[in-house]
């Protein structure tokens, strides 16, 4: 077995500091949208909860998307992100 020169742990500490910027994210805009959409909507906390919800499983469940597509998806997402951005007229009124 051959010994890997400690270039193994700068893999495993980037992908956790990348793991925790990509979820702490999520939960951060999580908890300050909540309160917006809850006034936006005129609901109460359980009725917009599920917004994050659904947030963060997007986020876990599209791993295994992008792992099979990896070569191909990357272009696809920035289209998207693009469109929606685009797409979205009131994208600026929220902050």
């Amino acid at each position: 077995m051959q010994k890997d020169s400690g270039y193994a742990w700068v893999v495993l500490l980037s992908s956790m500091v990348i793991n925790f910027m990509c979820i702490g994210f999520c939960f951060g805009i999580i908890s300050v949208l909540t309160y917006e959409y809850q006034v936006e909507f005129g609901a109460d906390l359980t009725q917009v909860s599920w917004i994050g919800s659904a947030l963060i499983a997007v986020l876990l469940v599209s791993g295994k998307f992008v792992e099979s597509t990896h070569q191909y998806v990357q272009s696809y997402i920035c289209a998207a992100s693009i469109a929606t951005q685009a797409a979205n007229p009131r994208w600026g009124e929220l902050s």
